[in-house]
């Protein structure tokens, strides 16, 4: 049998540093001004001998929030991009101390909103949830700095990158054959994707610039005879060419198309969005968009902390004012 060794407390630095369970609270939680040096270095050295980590729940009654950051996704498949930026951030605020919380949006902003504000967090980073001004009030009230903070921005950032996406996307889809008729594939789930309807209307812009005339959009699910149901009626007049949500929705086109016994890419011309590794275990490999989520992921992280530090906020969430390219296309046998 082994014995574990109890954590040391706020009682136990106390003892050893000769002061008060108070005094050793407001050292550590960085409130200790009022006490002479002599006093916070007895106090930071016996916590430090005795390895004693302040409770996070402790901190949170003491500042009004807690160290955590809330990365706010919204309630959608959790492709392997976002887990990138969760993984950079956690790396990064590791550093200062903070923790990462990945939190999927609620039924209704104002929902997600107020179980923001029961956690009191460090710092929401929003992903494309889109809470609004109002919906924002409440954190920015208790503290909360918000990424980003200009919404404005933010959403013509969003734009931008789903632009540059699309025009990738169709790109690749035309060059393939000039006479496809074009569509884009939404995916169908019980849950809602803001990012869905974005690149929908991504598409009318894109193919507008380019004179192109866009056929119009299908919604299609990731079961395979939906997926057939809502291919087979848009393949009747000629070949097509289909612009994906993502990856995902990609592979259940390709799949419908098999089973109607269509060629691809002669017949059905698909491109996705993500490049995850599936796509390039299929055949033909799949022609997809790779988003750098790693400049994102950094360019995230380098705004919280200067927020952290600075008690301020960044304006945008994503590096485009620089005219930075963010996609690019991954070529594969399916356009």
């Amino acid at each position: 049998m082994t014995t574990s060794t109890r954590p040391a407390t706020s009682s136990d630095v106390a003892r050893r540093a000769g002061v008060s369970r108070t005094t050793v609270s407001h050292v550590l939680n960085g409130q200790g001004e009022r006490f002479p040096e002599e006093t916070r270095q007895r106090v930071r050295m016996a916590a430090a001998e005795l390895d004693y980590v302040p409770s996070p729940a402790g901190r949170a009654l003491a500042n009004g929030r807690s160290d955590t950051v809330v990365l706010l996704l919204p309630s959608a498949i959790f492709a392997g991009n976002l887990q990138d930026v969760a993984d950079r951030l956690a790396v990064d605020l590791a550093a200062i101390g903070a923790n990462l919380v990945v939190r999927f949006a609620g039924p209704t902003p104002s929902t997600t909103a107020a179980a923001l504000v029961r956690m009191r967090p460090l710092a929401v980073v929003d992903m494309g949830v889109g809470l609004s001004a109002e919906d924002r009030a409440p954190l920015t009230t208790s503290g909360t700095l918000l990424i980003p903070q200009d919404i404005e921005s933010a959403d013509a950032d969003l734009t931008a990158l789903d632009d540059q996406i699309m025009e990738l996307q169709v790109g690749a889809l035309v060059t393939g054959g000039p006479s496809r008729r074009l569509y884009y594939a939404g995916l169908v789930d019980h849950r809602s994707d803001p990012f869905v309807s974005g690149r929908a209307a991504s598409l009318l812009r894109v193919c507008d610039k380019l004179g192109i005339v866009a056929s119009g959009t299908i919604s299609v699910p990731l079961e395979l005879s939906d997926a057939v149901a809502a291919l087979k009626p848009v393949v009747s007049g000629g070949p097509i060419g289909i612009a994906c949500y993502n990856d995902h929705v990609a592979l259940a086109v390709l799949a419908a198309a098999r089973e109607l016994g269509l060629r691809t890419p002669t017949d059905v011309a698909v491109v996705g969005v993500d490049a995850i590794e599936l796509g390039r275990l299929w055949s033909p490999p799949l022609t997809s968009v790779r988003i750098d989520i790693q400049s994102i992921a950094d360019r995230l992280a380098a705004a919280l902390l200067t927020a952290i530090g600075n008690r301020g906020t960044s304006t945008v969430a994503l590096p485009l004012r620089t005219g930075s390219r963010l996609a690019s296309l991954l070529p594969g046998g399916s356009a």
